[in-house]
């Protein structure tokens, strides 16, 4: 793996990303962050069969969503080879190991799990959780559209 600076039009956002939720002003704090102090984390990307975007984010896409705000071409990224079935649960694991993440978007995230046939038990172990936590946070899932927005 190495550190490039790569082009923000050339990366894409992963379509398995169950974090949907990106708070304008949370969004324009980094941003202005990021100008300020420059980034201090690279992030993570895989190479994909794309002519218009070669790379797939894997992990920060809200850092790739702040550089693109602040004006920046291009943004440090340690580029990874990573299979399809990989990127998703790594996707689905960083996610998961937020503190901040919204209820329904770690649902999602352990539904994805789910379905790529993992257990209640792999899951976690795999973020540090119980099985009946995991159990109860993918129920959420199944809740109508409407209330999972109230949450």
């Amino acid at each position: 793996m190495k550190i490039q600076d790569i082009p923000i039009g050339d990366i894409a956002p992963c379509p398995c990303q169950t974090r949907v939720i990106h708070e304008d002003q949370a969004l324009q704090d980094l941003a202005d962050s990021i100008k300020a102090q420059g980034l201090l984390q690279p992030i993570l990307v895989r190479r994909v069969e794309d002519e218009d975007r070669p790379y797939q984010i894997v992990a920060g896409e809200r850092r790739w969503r702040a550089h693109s705000l602040a004006g920046l071409d291009t943004i440090q990224a340690l580029v990874c080879e990573m299979s399809d079935h990989e990127t998703q649960v790594a996707c689905a694991t960083e996610n998961l190991q937020r503190q901040d993440l919204h209820p329904v978007e770690e649902a999602r995230s352990i539904q994805h799990l789910l379905d790529l046939r993992w257990t209640y038990e792999q899951v976690g172990n795999q973020v540090g959780r119980s099985q009946r936590w995991v159990a109860r946070r993918a129920s959420l899932t199944r809740l109508h559209e409407t209330w999972q927005e109230l949450l």
